[in-house]
């Protein structure tokens, strides 16, 4: 069947009439079926870039807790003092040096003298603050290391020579400054010396 419309003609099809029950509604082939909507994609950051700012987050946080965390767990480093140059002499052909400090509760003194072919004797004296007798079971561990050079870090062995005494020797490869590490229970003391040509 074709009926003009406002001057155009569309075609209009018949379709059979069938009898509706009690509160069903007609469809027609025009009619879309009724649909949820799709989740859409919500305009927040992606998964990768939340987990990327929570890795970061972290780290920082690590970080920061390091700074507070170092300072306690890394024993306190002090500077010995020079006290006095100890001249070359039969033996001792390099001369020596004296030094002095406190580290933690611990006084130390000691001295450094250099043979011919760079061999370091080290004697070292730890008295404690006040006359305490010092233990005779007191830690103590030498170190030698040239801060101007990437060389390996030696390690002589401090031998007791009685409560609070300590002897050690070790031969240095080279001239030039060194760092002795004296290291105490309660922290490290630090001296630099020249070692001539």
């Amino acid at each position: 069947m074709h009926r003009a419309i406002g001057g155009a003609y569309a075609c209009v099809r018949a379709m059979p009439l069938t009898p509706l029950a009690e509160g069903q509604t007609m469809k027609t082939e025009f009619d879309s079926p009724t649909q949820t909507p799709e989740p859409t994609p919500s305009a927040g950051p992606s998964r990768g870039v939340r987990m990327l700012a929570l890795g970061v987050g972290a780290g920082f946080l690590l970080f920061v807790g390091a700074l507070f965390v170092v300072p306690f767990l890394i024993p306190d480093q002090t500077r010995l003092n020079a006290m006095a140059p100890i001249a070359p002499a039969p033996g001792l052909e390099r001369g020596g040096h004296a030094f002095a400090g406190t580290v933690g509760s611990w006084d130390v003194r000691g001295q450094i003298t250099i043979d011919a072919g760079r061999q370091a004797r080290i004697a070292i004296d730890v008295t404690q603050a006040g006359g305490v007798p010092v233990p005779a079971t007191l830690p103590l561990q030498l170190a030698l290391d040239m801060p101007e050079h990437a060389m390996q870090v030696l390690r002589p062995t401090a031998a007791q020579a009685e409560a609070g005494s300590y002897l050690a020797q070790s031969r240095l490869p080279m001239a030039g400054l060194w760092r002795l590490h004296v290291e105490l229970p309660e922290g490290t003391g630090l001296f630099d010396f020249n070692v001539p040509q």
